[in-house]
């Protein structure tokens, strides 16, 4: 009986140590939940005082006025060979289709064809010319430059005026140069335009020149 006495001793002695371990454990799961320690920023790395300077923007080089004239001649003699050969076109066009009624829809095909063109090589140039020099080689090479040094060439009109009525030329010219259209709204539209063309050349010149622009407008 006392082995029994004895066991029985030893294990209420284990049963205290268990619990007395396990106290810390319970007590901890029914505390409230501790909110995380908060996280630190870490620091922001301190801007430069002084900004950087700025890199210089590249400037592209000047071209010399030979350099200049070297390229126009190419721009013009490129678009030359392209025009000639829209031109070869439209007459080979025109010979397959000479009785036929297409010939005219044809023909405003090509020569809207020569305005892009034209337009295209305006662009080209100015890449080259700065806005006086590329005005400069119109009032040579252009219809409407060339109108006006046949009309105004040998009159007193002064440099600003003759460079005035190009530019309104030009404007008519840009919309009205290469139609053909015969309708009725299209002719009645361009008259419309024209009057108001001359109207603005008019005040440009005054009277006396106006009237020996028009004057030789029916030579």
């Amino acid at each position: 009986m006392k082995w029994l006495v004895g066991a029985g001793v030893v294990v209420g002695l284990l049963f205290l140590v268990i619990a007395w371990r396990e106290a810390p454990r319970e007590a901890e799961a029914k505390s409230p939940e501790k909110a995380p320690a908060p996280v630190e920023p870490r620091p922001v790395a301190r801007l430069e005082a002084e900004p950087k300077p700025a890199m210089a923007a590249v400037q592209p080089k000047a071209l010399t006025a030979a350099e200049k004239a070297a390229r126009v001649e190419k721009i013009r003699a490129d678009y030359d060979a392209i025009r000639k050969g829209v031109a070869d076109e439209l007459a080979a066009v025109g010979a397959a289709n000479a009785a036929g009624p297409g010939a005219f829809g044809e023909t405003r095909v090509f020569l809207r064809r020569l305005v892009l063109l034209q337009r295209e090589e305006r662009a080209d140039l100015a890449q080259v010319l700065d806005a006086r020099e590329l005005e400069d080689y119109e009032l040579r090479e252009s219809p409407a430059g060339q109108l006006v040094t046949a009309r105004l060439g040998a009159t007193a009109a002064t440099e600003e005026q003759r460079r005035a009525v190009f530019r309104i030329e030009r404007e008519f010219d840009e919309r009205f140069g290469f139609v053909f259209d015969v309708a009725k709204e299209v002719l009645a539209e361009r008259r419309e335009v024209r009057r108001e063309t001359d109207a603005r050349i008019r005040a440009v010149l005054g009277e006396e020149l106006f009237r020996v622009w028009m004057e030789a407008a029916m030579r």
